[in-house]
């Protein structure tokens, strides 16, 4: 997940959750302006290939969201 046009240091999170809508791991952006998901849970385990939703958030407020395909 790529974000574009961040102006100044905004610390967030980005939630990756499965297609059932269980959170499968939630990633702390710290000002980046990129963001890489290494297809792991949150207990360090490999996900199953399929769809996965994101959110990312910061100041508790969502302000991007979308879908994704992991492929193994």
């Amino acid at each position: 997940v790529k974000i574009h046009d961040l102006s100044q240091r905004i610390d967030g999170t980005i939630t990756i959750y499965s297609v059932s809508g269980q959170i499968v791991k939630q990633i702390p952006v710290d000002g980046h302006t990129t963001v890489k998901w290494n297809a792991t849970d949150m207990n360090g385990r490999l996900a199953p290939s399929g769809i996965y939703h994101y959110k990312l958030e910061f100041n508790e407020r969502t302000v991007s969201s979308g879908s994704m395909i992991f492929l193994k």
